[in-house]
């Protein structure tokens, strides 16, 4: 299951907008793992999303987000 920053956890195999109303044209960089993302706004505020399973998202869970 792929889960992305679109609101959905619907798998793609194109590229998709991230919500804009989440971060909107703020980022100012990017990362991806295998099954998770991070963005970092010109604010400073890291978002994170994706597979959780052993802490990538760094929210001490380890549960799922498909939004930040």
């Amino acid at each position: 299951m792929t889960y992305l920053l679109d609101g959905t956890i619907s798998s793609r195999n194109v590229p998709v907008a991230v919500n804009n109303s989440t971060i909107g044209n703020r980022v100012v960089a990017i990362a991806a793992g295998e099954v998770h993302s991070m963005a970092i706004t010109n604010d400073g505020k890291l978002y994170a999303w994706g597979v959780n399973s052993n802490g990538q998202l760094g929210v001490s869970t380890i549960t799922h987000a498909h939004t930040s």
